[in-house]
């Protein structure tokens, strides 16, 4: 007979009694020898554990019982994968070799991907949700922890996103223009400064560089701007007479004779852009760059400001400068020409010639180019050549100027000694210090100039 909680006098009725605890046997015998077991043992039992298994068996046994029903519902799986490959082919025929310059595109792109394979993922969510009434219950009878549960559950979603990734991203990838990228690869460009490979102070000493908008103390002079930078930028060894010497040189090939003396503020964007280029000149670098030094002005004051920069690189210094549809006067200042089209391929190197003679008829040789017009602009020629406006282009310059005389002839500029290899008579460009000026010369002139702005 089964009873549970028995009273005293039934309990005395009984010959024999099985007393169980979750199944497990814990008394079996005559009833007259339960009260001397009973007072054998102590007071308070072990505390029995909570979960029969550890953190890593629940965890292990939960996992592939997640895999086993994730991986069961095949119809869901090749369901996703073909779904996966029809938008992949929709998404690539859509945007089927974009421009990569063309910035609305390229994020309109990144993001419908985003969007496609972040919320593929919701199809899982009726599952999910109608697998929690199974956790509720066994978590209450004390199956499993729920942090092996979440350790468990959520782990086997992860072969299937990867995969959907992998499969969309290779197929857009590859239609829309994308490339194979090595990363793997180490990155072997240098900057070369004589054949060395050039620091970071090096390239400052050498080099000036001028932006489109500097920004000047206003409170000084022109003159008082050009010596500023004069003395703290050249090194301490050179006499002072002859950096006031620099000073004057700039002043002089710039046609800055007549405001040399007059106050930096209120004067107009074509001096700036003179000062600009003075205050770099006056360091004596070897190199110069200049960021679009006509942007923003007129016709008028580019020639005028492109007539100084001849001047400064007649005088035996290498100028660098980036330059958009110039004029004609002012295109033919130039020496040289590097022309890039969209992605910075190189369509042309080499030197112009007279009136650009040796450009136009480089880009004339080339089947399926027209003539260009008499008395037409040569930068603006070449531009819609190349297709820099809103048509595309039909010829393959790039690879014209690969097979190319010009190109052989860089090749061969490049492999000589002083430019990749370093040249045995030259010794490498160092300096010991940070700074040009000695800390006596820094501490006049700052402070000169705190006291002119006061």
């Amino acid at each position: 007979m089964y009873r549970l909680k028995p009273s005293l006098e039934m309990f005395a009725l009984f010959d024999d009694v099985m007393i169980l605890n979750d199944g497990e046997l814990m008394y079996h015998g005559p009833c007259s020898e339960i009260e001397d077991l009973v007072t054998s043992v102590k007071d308070i039992m072990d505390p029995m554990p909570t979960f029969h298994q550890s953190l890593l068996s629940s965890v292990r046994e939960l996992q592939k019982k997640a895999l086993m029903v994730t991986y069961r519902n095949k119809p869901f799986i090749f369901g996703r994968l073909l779904i996966t490959i029809i938008m992949g082919f929709i998404y690539c025929t859509g945007f089927y070799q974009f421009d990569p310059t063309q910035i609305s595109v390229v994020m309109g792109v990144t993001f419908a991907t985003a969007m496609f394979l972040s919320l593929g993922q919701g199809f899982q969510t009726p599952v999910y949700i109608g697998s929690r009434d199974v956790f509720y219950k066994q978590r209450g009878a004390n199956f499993f922890l729920t942090g092996s549960y979440v350790l468990a559950t959520t782990p086997s979603q992860i072969p299937l996103a990867p995969t959907e990734t992998i499969i969309f991203g290779s197929i857009v990838w590859f239609r829309v223009g994308g490339e194979v990228i090595y990363w793997w690869q180490k990155n072997t460009d240098k900057i070369l400064l004589n054949g060395y490979e050039a620091n970071d102070l090096a390239i400052r000493r050498c080099t000036g560089y001028c932006e489109q908008m500097d920004v000047h103390s206003e409170a000084a002079t022109i003159r008082e701007a050009l010596t500023f930078s004069s003395f703290l930028r050249q090194g301490a060894s050179i006499p002072d007479a002859k950096k006031y010497d620099s000073v004057n040189e700039c002043i002089e090939l710039l046609g800055l004779e007549d405001i040399a003396d007059q106050i930096i503020r209120g004067s107009s964007v074509e001096q700036m852009k003179r000062l600009t280029i003075g205050v770099e000149l006056a360091a004596q670098p070897s190199v110069i760059f200049l960021d679009e030094p006509t942007s923003g002005l007129d016709a008028r004051s580019a020639k005028l400001i492109m007539d100084g920069v001849r001047k400064v690189a007649d005088s035996g210094r290498t100028i660098i400068c980036t330059i958009h549809q110039p004029s004609s006067e002012v295109f033919y200042l130039f020496d040289s020409l590097l022309l890039l089209k969209r992605g910075g391929e190189t369509v042309f190197y080499g030197n112009l010639g007279k009136n650009c003679r040796n450009l136009v008829d480089y880009f004339e040789s080339i089947p399926g180019v027209a003539p260009l017009p008499k008395g037409y602009n040569p930068a603006t020629g070449m531009l819609e050549c190349i297709g820099a406006g809103v048509t595309g282009d039909y010829v393959d310059f790039v690879s014209c100027f690969k097979q190319s005389t010009l190109n052989h002839h860089l090749e061969a500029e490049m492999a000589k000694e002083g430019i990749t290899t370093p040249p045995p008579d030259l010794p490498e460009m160092s300096f010991s210090k940070k700074r040009a000026a000695d800390s006596t010369t820094q501490m006049k002139f700052v402070v000169t100039r705190f006291f002119q702005m006061y």
